[in-house]
This record gives structure tokens, C-alpha cells and sequence, in this order.
């Protein structure tokens, strides 16, 4: 009866709780700067990128010179590649789906459908008539469509060994097998019956390129050969033995264009003069686009962003030019001043103002040239940016006119030694009467400063420490410093800016970020929180211990909660209690997060995600490209609270691939109770509180989340035992 009680408060804890907070949704309201790209598809002048969670459409401004990107598509599954014909574009995901979108009314993409092979596949072509997937050991697969839905088996062929790359040219068919080379198929009649002829190479092929009425053939540890089919079959006349392996090959009139692990090649098309270029931070998977009459390459950076390369010029070429305006990897984020700022490797402090439906609208830019910041900090109304390049704190401040405009106005700057990637902080107490300690956190070392009421600062001190500083604390003069040797190292500052140093306490844990909560130190490692109290500094003890929990990144206060995000998502914790209690967990993950009154962000480096979790959020959002059609009905299951089992109700429209699974509060996955091909109609599913190993769950906060043809909703139940 207790348990139940408690049970049932902790209920009604959550429904007040989230009087404040809305629910974190499962994907983000909006989302900023995918600049992480697998593969580069031109079309009309837009670029099309792949990222990891969607796609991505850029647009060239003539005015900047460079490419802005303008819309994106959120993908339940990871994007893996794509592929084209005319006006249609094929994304294939992690989980063997492909999603077909129409491409002319670009920027904007349109989804047509998105169809679950459930097979596992290594390449893909289609027409208007057929879609065919190659399957490795599994042969070659063939289905028809009716614009790209109804799609039916039609046939297979298991000719060859391993078949992997495709092509598709007018009705001829191209077929890579690995272990012989090429097969050709005639598909005029809709099906793989026609069989035509094959090019027999005796090595191992990777790729191949159709070159006119040549194929170029990247063969493992042989360099390049070239074949051609005459009437009867396909035959090798030639080869470039001294060309590194491409791994992607394009061409242009004039060249052949390999990319390869140490950069690119181009090769004249008949002398074959091979012009080699190191090129270390790109991806092979890109386009070619004629800009300004000049033949450019486009290929994605490792680092973020793409660079174009004029392959028209061997003089040019290996020197790569800037495709995206905001290219670098994210670094920090922040809500300031009702105002949202990023900053990062190789982009400068981006400014973000919310509208009236609670959007963020890029603003401006503090210092266009400066493109290298690690760590933002503010303190009253001004800004602190802590530049790796060149090494300085600059310090900002604000005007605010009488209308919505500002005026930004460099204050004052400080030259420091920013080793590594840095951290700046600055504390939120008085060090003494007239001055604050400030903080760069850099890889095994902390440089102090103080700074007066004037926001003058000077260097005061250097603290090095045995391994990389993973967390710290600051309170008042207390030093508490986290290493990845699992050591805590406890210390005071001194009057004169010396450390008192204290015991140095081992930790059974590998630390990942340590907070200030409540007068306890929070040191997050691995599958735990561990909270120590440090009243006596000289005898820290660990007070208690949270376990279930995934690496947390990052952490932050706002208010009476606790917010977290791991790799996989975000958590919020309620902190009124003696110690947090998890209340509500979703949307994807990250390493640095921020909160304001309503609204969470959460970034990974390579992709900014706004939540908005104000009490009156709406459900969806208007002209964000997310596939949440609403063709299916999940209702409330019932009873609930529930004890031994619950029924699950939920209808559909048409006939659709359902699945239903359970998740708990951390977003782990429990049970999957349903997964079928269903006809429309309405359906009920119950759940016993079981495992899929039959154990039973114990008493607390459950979600069921259902999928339709990859559409999601979700909601909550409580089981009470």
C-alpha cells in the first residue's frame, strides 16, 4: 500500500510537474546547421545533403558567394545514401528503407512515400516502371510501382556472385559482381529475364563509371581498367595501373576524376596524365556542377560543411573552396538576454531571436572574422567569447535601443594561452568584495583570472593537474576537479590566488561531467550519479549513488530542474526532493545543451535542435518538413493506472507495416508486443508488463510508442504494482 501511495504522489508530482515543463517530443521543433554531410547530390543548383538524421537542401547566395542552407527533412531512420531520376530522389536508410521525395519545388522536398524492403541491400536504381535492388550474396531484386507506391515483387536473378553497384541507362541495366565484373540486362520489358552479355574481369572490382561508351573500373590493388562492350561481349582495352584506387569516380569532358583515402586525382581522358592532389578532410561520396562555366566537384568535409574543387584547372584543383556558410564544428550554446548564441570551430558568434510562434530566426553575427571560439560565458549584460583563434577573452556588451535592434560593442579583450579546446567559466559568487574568479578549463590545466566590477581581467594563476579535466566545481574558493585517471581533486584558493590543496580522493567511476546540486557534489560517470557532500572539505563522502542512466555529456540548472543529455536524448530531472527524480526523457541526443524559460537546445557539434517545452506547445509544427502525417490514431490505453495488464488501442487508415513497442523513462527499449502487416481498421493490443524474456517489469512510468509505415506517436501509462 505504501509503494502504491508513493507511487501514486510520484504521478501527481508529474502532472503538476509539467503544469511548467511541456513534454520533450520526440523530434525537435526545429532544427539549425546540419553541416555534418555523408554524401553531396547537385540538382538545379541546390545541394542536397545526407546527414545523419535527415536531409539537408542548400541554396547559392550571389550575394555572400557561397551556399545558405534553406530547408531540411527529419528521417525516422539514418539516411545512408541517395540516388537519382529526373525529378525523383531515393534516400536508403539504416534500416533497409527507402524514402522517395519530388524534387521540383526545390528548396522545398516533398515526400511521395517510403516503403520497408525488410531486405537487407547494398544498392538501388529505379524509373518510372521499376525499382531494383542489388543483394550481395542474395542476388538482384526486382519490383514494380505506380509512382512509387503499390510496389510488388516482380522477380530476381542470381547471376553472378556478390552483386553490389548499379547503374541504369535508358532500359540497360548495369550490374557490378565483385568477384566477375559487369553483367548487362535489358529491363525494356519490365522484368530481369533478358539477360544481354558480360564484362569478365579476373580481379576484384569496387566501383565502375559510365564513360560514353567506356566503363572505368576501380579494381583492388590494380589501379584503374578500362573496358568497353562490342557486339558479342565486354572486353578490357585498357588500363591506368598508376592511378591511386578511387573510391567514387566522376568525369567531365576532358578529365576522369578519382577519389581516393589521400585525396583526389585527375586524369586526362586520353593521354591519361594523372594529376595527384592531397586532399585529407573529404568524404568521396559528392557531385559534379557547372558554376560560373566552371566544372566544380563538390565532396563533403570530415571536419563539416563541403568544399568545391575546380576540376577544370590543374592548377586549381587541389585547393578547395569553402561551399557552406557555416561550416565548423559547434563548440558552445547559450541563452542570453532572450536571445540565442552559438559559437564554434570555424564560425563565428551566431545570433538567434525567437518569433512569435517561438521559432528561433538567425539575427547577426559578432565578429564576422573571427571564426575560432571554444567557450562562451556571460555575466550581467555583457558577453565573454574565449577565441582559440587568436588566443583572447573578448568581452562584448550591449545597448538595446528603444525598438528591437541592438548595438554590439567590443569592450575589451585579454591575450591567454588556450591549449587544446577551453573552457570558460565564471562564477556566480564573489571571490572578495570587488572581484569574480574566472576559469579556462583547458585539456590538464586551469588558468584563473579575476575580473572587477569594471569587467577588467587579469591573469592570476596557473593549476595542473594528473589527466584530462573531464568535470569541475566552483564554489566561492572551494576547487573541485574531476580527471579521466578517476581522480577528484579537492582544493581552496588562497588570497593569493594559490591552491590549498586538500586530500585527493580516488573514484570507482570513469567521470564525465561533474555539477553543483544542492550543496552535494554530482559526478556523472558511465551508468551512475554520484553525489558526495563536502561540508568538511577535508573528509569528502559519497553520500549516495543513482544507477540506470547513459553517459551524461552535459548537465545544466535551470530553476527546480535538473536537464541532461547523453548520446541518445535528453533527460529532465525534478531537483525539489533530497535527490532528482527523472520525470521525462526523449528527443535525440547530444554533448552540450542549454535551457531557457521554454525552450531546450541541444546540439552535437554538427546539428542544433530546439525543444520547445512551454506549457502550451502545440503539437506540430507548421512548415517544418517532418514526416508526422495523420493517418493512424493512437489512443489511451486503459486501464491506467493498470496492475497486471493494460489494453493498447490504436487504428489505422489503410493497410500499413505496424509496430508497437514499450519503452521505460530512459528511453530503452522494453518489449516489442506487436509488429505485423495489418489491413485498416481498429485494433486492440494488450500488455502484460512483461520482458521479452517474460520478467516482469517493476511499478513506475512507461511509454508505448507506436509506428506506421515509420510515423510515430507515443504516449505514457503507469503500471502500479
Amino acid at each position: 500500500m505504501t509503494h502504491k501511495l508513493i507511487t501514486y504522489l510520484m504521478v501527481l508530482f508529474f502532472i503538476v510537474f509539467f503544469n511548467v515543463y511541456g513534454d520533450i517530443s520526440e523530434l525537435p521543433d526545429y532544427t539549425f546547421m546540419w553541416n555534418k554531410y555523408k554524401s553531396l547530390m547537385v540538382v538545379d543548383g541546390f545541394v542536397v545533403g545526407c546527414t545523419e538524421r535527415g536531409l539537408v537542401v542548400s541554396q547559392y547566395d550571389l550575394g555572400q558567394d557561397i551556399f545558405v542552407q534553406k530547408s531540411h527533412f527529419l528521417t525516422v531512420d539514418e539516411p545512408v545514401s541517395m540516388n537519382r531520376d529526373n525529378q525523383t530522389l531515393a534516400v536508403k536508410t539504416s534500416e533497409n528503407k527507402i524514402y522517395f521525395f519530388d524534387l521540383s519545388n526545390l528548396p522545398n522536398l516533398t515526400l511521395i512515400s517510403v516503403w520497408d524492403t525488410q531486405i537487407e541491400f547494398e544498392d538501388y536504381v529505379f524509373d518510372d516502371n521499376n525499382i531494383l535492388l542489388s543483394a550481395g550474396f542474395d542476388g538482384l531484386w526486382n519490383f514494380s510501382h505506380q509512382n512509387f507506391g503499390q510496389i510488388q515483387f516482380v522477380d530476381s536473378s542470381f547471376i553472378g556472385v556478390y552483386v553490389t553497384q548499379l547503374e541504369l541507362r535508358k532500359d540497360t541495366l548495369y550490374v557490378l559482381d565483385e568477384y566477375n565484373g559487369i553483367i548487362r540486362y535489358d529491363i525494356s520489358g519490365n522484368n530481369l529475364n533478358s539477360f544481354v552479355d558480360y564484362l569478365y574481369v579476373p580481379f576484384s572490382v569496387k566501383k565502375f563509371c559510365l564513360s560514353d561508351d567506356r566503363i572505368i573500373l576501380s579494381v583492388v590493388n590494380r589501379g584503374v581498367l578500362i573496358g568497353e562492350f562490342d557486339f558479342e561481349h565486354g572486353i578490357i582495352t585498357d588500363s591506368i595501373p598508376l592511378a591511386n584506387n578511387p573510391i567514387s569516380i566522376f568525369e567531365t569532358d576532358i578529365f576522369l576524376v578519382f577519389v581516393h583515402n589521400r585525396g583526389l586525382d585527375l586524369v586526362h581522358k586520353e593521354q591519361h596524365d594523372i594529376y595527384d592532389f592531397t586532399a585529407n578532410d573529404i568524404l568521396p561520396n559528392g557531385d559534379i556542377c557547372q558554376m560560373h562555366a566552371i566544372n566544380y566537384l563538390f565532396l563533403p568535409n570530415i571536419s563539416g560543411g563541403f568544399s568545391l574543387y575546380d576540376i577544370d584547372d590543374v592548377d586549381l584543383a587541389g585547393a578547395g573552396i569553402q561551399g557552406l556558410k557555416r561550416f565548423g564544428e559547434i563548440k558552445d550554446i547559450m541563452f542570453f538576454n532572450n536571445k540565442f548564441y552559438t559559437a564554434g570551430e570555424g564560425n563565428p558568434i551566431d545570433i538567434y531571436s525567437f518569433d512569435f510562434d517561438n521559432k528561433p530566426v538567425y539575427d547577426t553575427s559578432i565578429a564576422e572574422g573571427l571564426r575560432y571560439v571554444s567557450s562562451l560565458e556571460s555575466l550581467n549584460d555583457d558577453l565573454f567569447a574565449l577565441y582559440r583563434l587568436p588566443g583572447m577573452i573578448a568581452i562584448y556588451s550591449w545597448v538595446f535601443d528603444e525598438g528591437p535592434a541592438y548595438i554590439k560593442d567590443f569592450k575589451d579583450s585579454i591575450e591567454v594561452d588556450p591549449l587544446g579546446n577551453p573552457e570558460l567559466y565564471i562564477s556566480d559568487k564573489m571571490f572578495n568584495d570587488s572581484l569574480r574568479l574566472v576559469l579556462m578549463i583547458k585539456d590538464a590545466s586551469i588558468d584563473v583570472f579575476t575580473i572587477n566590477n569594471l569587467n577588467k581581467i587579469e591573469y592570476r594563476n596557473n593549476y595542473r593537474y594528473t589527466g584530462r579535466i573531464e568535470g569541475f566545481v566552483l564554489d566561492g574558493n572551494k576547487l573541485f576537479v574531476a580527471t579521466n585517471k578517476k581522480l577528484l581533486y579537492v582544493s581552496e584558493i588562497d588570497s593569493l590566488y594559490n591552491l590549498n590543496s586538500q586530500p585527493i580522493m580516488s573514484l570507482n567511476m570513469d567521470p564525465d561531467e561533474m555539477i553543483y546540486l544542492k550543496g552535494s557534489l554530482a559526478i556523472f560517470g558511465g551508468t551512475q550519479i554520484q553525489f558526495f557532500n563536502y561540508s568538511d572539505i577535508s573528509n569528502i563522502i559519497l553520500d549516495t549513488t543513482l544507477t540506470d542512466q547513459v553517459n551524461v555529456l552535459d548537465a545544466v540548472i535551470y530553476g527546480d530542474s535538473l536537464f541532461t543529455v547523453t548520446n541518445e536524448y535528453i533527460g529532465i530531472f525534478d531537483i525539489t526532493s533530497r535527490w532528482p527524480i527523472l520525470v521525462d526523457s526523449g528527443g535525440y541526443g547530444g554533448k552540450m545543451i542549454s535551457v531557457t524559460d521554454n525552450m531546450i537546445a541541444v546540439s552535437n557539434g554538427f546539428s542544433l535542435d530546439f525543444y520547445d517545452i512551454s506549457e502550451d506547445m502545440p503539437t506540430s509544427i507548421e512548415n517544418e518538413h517532418v514526416y508526422l502525417p495523420n493517418d493512424f490514431e493512437l489512443g489511451q490505453n486503459y486501464p491506467n493506472p493498470f496492475n497486471s495488464s493494460t489494453i493498447i488501442q490504436f487504428s489505422i487508415e489503410k493497410k500499413s507495416d505496424v509496430k508497437l513497442s514499450i519503452y521505460n523513462t530512459l528511453g530503452r527499449k522494453i518489449i516489442t508486443v506487436l509488429d505485423s502487416y495489418l489491413s485498416a481498421g481498429r485494433y486492440n493490443v494488450e500488455w502484460d508488463g512483461s520482458r521479452k524474456n517474460g520478467d516482469k517489469v517493476a511499478s513506475g512510468i512507461y511509454f508505448y510508442r507506436l509506428s506506421v509505415n515509420s510515423q510515430i506517436k507515443s504516449k505514457k501509462m503507469l503500471l502500479l504494482k
